[in-house]
Protein backbone atom coordinates (compact mmCIF):
# COMPACT_ATOMS: atom_id res chain seq x y z
CA UNK A 1 0.00 0.00 0.00
CA UNK A 2 1.47 3.40 -0.95
CA UNK A 3 2.64 5.62 1.89
CA UNK A 4 0.02 8.01 3.26
CA UNK A 5 -3.02 6.06 1.99
CA UNK A 6 -5.59 4.97 4.53
CA UNK A 7 -6.60 1.30 4.84
CA UNK A 8 -9.81 1.67 2.81
CA UNK A 9 -11.18 4.02 0.18
CA UNK A 10 -13.55 6.76 1.34
CA UNK A 11 -16.71 5.01 0.11
CA UNK A 12 -15.84 1.63 1.68
CA UNK A 13 -14.95 3.33 4.97
CA UNK A 14 -18.19 5.29 5.01
CA UNK A 15 -20.30 2.18 4.26
CA UNK A 16 -18.12 -0.10 6.47
CA UNK A 17 -17.33 -2.46 3.61
CA UNK A 18 -14.21 -4.59 3.15
CA UNK A 19 -11.85 -2.79 0.75
CA UNK A 20 -8.90 -4.39 -1.05
CA UNK A 21 -7.20 -0.94 -1.40
CA UNK A 22 -6.38 -1.51 -5.05
CA UNK A 23 -5.26 1.56 -7.01
CA UNK A 24 -6.49 3.62 -8.74
CA UNK A 25 -9.89 2.09 -7.91
CA UNK A 26 -10.71 -0.70 -5.50
CA UNK A 27 -12.30 -3.90 -6.80
CA UNK A 28 -15.66 -3.35 -5.11
CA UNK A 29 -16.08 0.25 -6.38
CA UNK A 30 -15.04 -0.88 -9.85
CA UNK A 31 -17.60 -3.69 -9.83
CA UNK A 32 -20.36 -1.36 -8.58
CA UNK A 33 -19.23 1.39 -11.00
CA UNK A 34 -18.91 3.86 -8.11
CA UNK A 35 -16.41 6.73 -7.66
CA UNK A 36 -13.40 5.67 -5.61
CA UNK A 37 -10.96 7.94 -3.78
CA UNK A 38 -8.37 7.50 -1.05
CA UNK A 39 -8.03 10.31 1.53
CA UNK A 40 -4.48 10.71 2.80
CA UNK A 41 -3.13 11.56 6.21
CA UNK A 42 -2.13 14.95 4.80
CA UNK A 43 -5.81 15.95 4.86
CA UNK A 44 -7.11 17.69 7.99
CA UNK A 45 -8.61 15.27 10.52
CA UNK A 46 -12.33 14.62 10.38
CA UNK A 47 -13.99 16.62 13.14
CA UNK A 48 -17.44 15.30 13.94
CA UNK A 49 -19.09 16.03 17.27
CA UNK A 50 -19.23 13.04 19.61
CA UNK A 51 -22.94 12.49 20.45
CA UNK A 52 -21.95 11.68 24.05
CA UNK A 53 -20.60 15.22 24.39
CA UNK A 54 -23.72 16.91 23.04
CA UNK A 55 -25.73 17.03 26.26
CA UNK A 56 -27.50 20.30 27.05
CA UNK A 57 -24.89 21.60 29.56
CA UNK A 58 -21.90 20.92 27.29
CA UNK A 59 -23.21 21.27 23.74
CA UNK A 60 -21.97 24.82 23.15
CA UNK A 61 -18.52 24.11 24.63
CA UNK A 62 -18.26 20.99 22.47
CA UNK A 63 -19.22 22.85 19.32
CA UNK A 64 -16.78 25.66 20.15
CA UNK A 65 -14.00 23.05 20.25
CA UNK A 66 -15.10 21.59 16.93
CA UNK A 67 -15.31 25.03 15.33
CA UNK A 68 -11.88 25.98 16.63
CA UNK A 69 -10.40 22.82 15.12
CA UNK A 70 -11.80 23.71 11.71
CA UNK A 71 -11.46 27.48 11.71
CA UNK A 72 -7.80 27.61 12.73
CA UNK A 73 -6.04 30.98 12.66
CA UNK A 74 -7.08 34.33 11.16
CA UNK A 75 -5.00 33.75 8.02
CA UNK A 76 -6.93 30.57 7.26
CA UNK A 77 -10.23 32.42 7.67
CA UNK A 78 -8.93 35.16 5.35
CA UNK A 79 -7.99 32.55 2.73
CA UNK A 80 -11.42 30.90 2.94
CA UNK A 81 -13.38 34.11 2.64
CA UNK A 82 -11.20 35.43 -0.19
CA UNK A 83 -11.84 32.20 -2.12
CA UNK A 84 -15.57 32.52 -1.50
CA UNK A 85 -15.80 36.13 -2.72
CA UNK A 86 -13.60 35.27 -5.70
CA UNK A 87 -15.83 32.38 -6.81
CA UNK A 88 -19.28 31.67 -5.34
CA UNK A 89 -20.08 35.33 -4.64
CA UNK A 90 -19.83 36.21 -8.35
CA UNK A 91 -22.93 34.23 -9.23
CA UNK A 92 -24.67 34.18 -5.81
CA UNK A 93 -24.20 37.67 -4.28
CA UNK A 94 -26.10 37.08 -1.04
CA UNK A 95 -23.44 38.55 1.25
CA UNK A 96 -22.29 42.14 1.46
CA UNK A 97 -18.51 42.00 1.25
CA UNK A 98 -18.23 45.32 3.11
CA UNK A 99 -20.57 44.29 5.93
CA UNK A 100 -18.89 40.89 6.24
CA UNK A 101 -15.33 42.19 6.58
CA UNK A 102 -16.45 44.96 8.95
CA UNK A 103 -17.86 42.35 11.31
CA UNK A 104 -14.95 39.95 10.79
CA UNK A 105 -12.58 42.61 12.13
CA UNK A 106 -14.55 42.97 15.36
CA UNK A 107 -15.14 39.32 16.37
CA UNK A 108 -13.25 36.09 16.93
CA UNK A 109 -15.44 33.71 14.90
CA UNK A 110 -14.19 30.56 16.63
CA UNK A 111 -15.21 31.78 20.11
CA UNK A 112 -17.41 34.87 20.13
CA UNK A 113 -20.26 34.43 17.69
CA UNK A 114 -21.77 31.07 16.89
CA UNK A 115 -24.02 32.28 14.06
CA UNK A 116 -21.13 34.15 12.43
CA UNK A 117 -18.98 31.03 12.84
CA UNK A 118 -21.69 29.02 11.09
CA UNK A 119 -21.60 31.50 8.20
CA UNK A 120 -17.81 31.32 7.85
CA UNK A 121 -17.85 27.52 7.93
CA UNK A 122 -20.68 27.45 5.37
CA UNK A 123 -18.66 29.77 3.11
CA UNK A 124 -15.79 27.29 3.28
CA UNK A 125 -18.13 24.33 2.76
CA UNK A 126 -19.78 25.70 -0.38
CA UNK A 127 -16.33 26.19 -1.95
CA UNK A 128 -15.40 22.54 -1.33
CA UNK A 129 -14.82 20.34 -4.35
CA UNK A 130 -15.48 16.64 -4.77
CA UNK A 131 -12.76 14.15 -5.74
CA UNK A 132 -13.71 11.60 -8.39
CA UNK A 133 -17.36 12.70 -7.97
CA UNK A 134 -17.28 11.89 -4.23
CA UNK A 135 -16.99 14.11 -1.17
CA UNK A 136 -13.72 13.83 0.72
CA UNK A 137 -13.72 12.79 4.37
CA UNK A 138 -12.88 16.32 5.66
CA UNK A 139 -15.66 17.81 3.52
CA UNK A 140 -18.21 15.36 4.90
CA UNK A 141 -17.02 16.12 8.43
CA UNK A 142 -17.34 19.87 7.81
CA UNK A 143 -20.82 19.36 6.34
CA UNK A 144 -21.93 17.45 9.45
CA UNK A 145 -20.42 20.10 11.71
CA UNK A 146 -22.23 22.97 9.96
CA UNK A 147 -25.54 21.07 9.96
CA UNK A 148 -25.11 20.30 13.67
CA UNK A 149 -24.24 23.91 14.45
CA UNK A 150 -27.26 25.26 12.56
CA UNK A 151 -29.60 22.77 14.24
CA UNK A 152 -28.17 23.57 17.68
CA UNK A 153 -28.57 27.32 17.26
CA UNK A 154 -32.08 26.83 15.91
CA UNK A 155 -32.99 24.73 18.97
CA UNK A 156 -31.51 27.47 21.16
CA UNK A 157 -33.80 30.07 19.58
CA UNK A 158 -31.13 31.82 17.49
CA UNK A 159 -32.22 33.22 14.13
CA UNK A 160 -30.21 35.99 12.48
CA UNK A 161 -29.30 37.17 8.99
CA UNK A 162 -25.97 35.31 9.31
CA UNK A 163 -27.87 32.14 10.21
CA UNK A 164 -30.16 32.46 7.20
CA UNK A 165 -27.16 33.09 4.94
CA UNK A 166 -25.39 30.03 6.35
CA UNK A 167 -28.51 27.92 5.79
CA UNK A 168 -28.71 29.08 2.18
CA UNK A 169 -25.06 28.26 1.46
CA UNK A 170 -25.50 24.79 2.96
CA UNK A 171 -28.50 24.23 0.67
CA UNK A 172 -26.47 25.37 -2.34
CA UNK A 173 -23.78 22.85 -1.33
CA UNK A 174 -26.38 20.08 -1.03
CA UNK A 175 -27.93 21.02 -4.35
CA UNK A 176 -24.57 21.16 -6.11
CA UNK A 177 -23.49 17.75 -4.81
CA UNK A 178 -26.86 16.05 -5.28
CA UNK A 179 -27.52 15.49 -1.58
CA UNK A 180 -31.21 14.59 -1.53
CA UNK A 181 -33.56 14.68 0.29
CA UNK A 182 -31.36 16.96 2.45
CA UNK A 183 -31.42 19.78 -0.13
CA UNK A 184 -35.21 19.59 -0.42
CA UNK A 185 -35.70 19.72 3.35
CA UNK A 186 -33.14 22.51 3.80
CA UNK A 187 -34.72 24.67 1.08
CA UNK A 188 -38.08 24.61 2.85
CA UNK A 189 -36.50 25.41 6.22
CA UNK A 190 -34.69 28.39 4.66
CA UNK A 191 -37.95 29.97 3.58
CA UNK A 192 -39.48 29.63 7.02
CA UNK A 193 -36.37 30.95 8.81
CA UNK A 194 -36.26 33.97 6.50
CA UNK A 195 -39.97 34.68 6.98
CA UNK A 196 -39.55 34.41 10.76
CA UNK A 197 -36.70 36.93 10.55
CA UNK A 198 -38.81 39.33 8.48
CA UNK A 199 -36.65 39.23 5.35
CA UNK A 200 -39.74 39.25 3.14
CA UNK A 201 -41.45 42.18 4.92
CA UNK A 202 -43.47 44.31 2.54
CA UNK A 203 -42.30 47.90 2.86
CA UNK A 204 -38.85 49.48 3.03
CA UNK A 205 -39.80 51.13 6.32
CA UNK A 206 -40.57 47.75 7.90
CA UNK A 207 -37.28 46.30 6.65
CA UNK A 208 -35.24 49.24 7.95
CA UNK A 209 -36.98 48.93 11.31
CA UNK A 210 -36.13 45.21 11.40
CA UNK A 211 -32.49 45.37 10.21
CA UNK A 212 -31.43 48.85 11.26
CA UNK A 213 -29.90 50.21 8.04
CA UNK A 214 -30.62 50.31 4.33
CA UNK A 215 -27.30 48.58 3.58
CA UNK A 216 -28.32 45.53 5.60
CA UNK A 217 -31.84 45.71 4.11
CA UNK A 218 -30.33 45.46 0.63
CA UNK A 219 -28.30 42.45 1.73
CA UNK A 220 -31.38 40.82 3.27
CA UNK A 221 -33.35 41.30 0.06
CA UNK A 222 -30.60 39.58 -1.94
CA UNK A 223 -30.66 36.71 0.54
CA UNK A 224 -34.42 36.37 0.05
CA UNK A 225 -33.95 36.26 -3.73
CA UNK A 226 -31.28 33.58 -3.32
CA UNK A 227 -33.56 31.51 -1.09
CA UNK A 228 -36.38 31.62 -3.64
CA UNK A 229 -34.03 30.65 -6.48
CA UNK A 230 -32.59 27.76 -4.47
CA UNK A 231 -36.05 26.56 -3.46
CA UNK A 232 -37.28 26.55 -7.05
CA UNK A 233 -34.11 24.81 -8.25
CA UNK A 234 -34.54 22.07 -5.65
CA UNK A 235 -38.21 21.64 -6.51
CA UNK A 236 -37.45 21.35 -10.22
CA UNK A 237 -34.77 18.76 -9.49
CA UNK A 238 -36.99 16.74 -7.17
CA UNK A 239 -39.94 16.80 -9.58
CA UNK A 240 -37.74 15.21 -12.25
CA UNK A 241 -36.63 12.32 -10.03
CA UNK A 242 -38.74 9.21 -10.32
CA UNK A 243 -40.58 8.39 -7.11
CA UNK A 244 -39.91 11.79 -5.52
CA UNK A 245 -42.52 14.50 -6.05
CA UNK A 246 -42.59 17.91 -4.41
CA UNK A 247 -45.87 19.55 -3.59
Amino acid sequence: MPSGIMQSCSRCRMQKRKCDRRLPICTLCERLKRPCSYPTFDEPPAVVPDPRELSCPTIRDTLHKQISAFVGNSQQVADWTAEYFRTIHLWLPVLSQTNFYTRLQSVQPETDSMDFSALILAMNLVCSKSVNAALTTPTRALYLLVKTLVSTLEADGVNSLEMVQARLLVTVFELGHGLYPAAYISAGANVRAAVDLGVNAGSDEQLVETFGSREIVEEAQKVWSGIIIADRSVRLRCSSVSGFRST
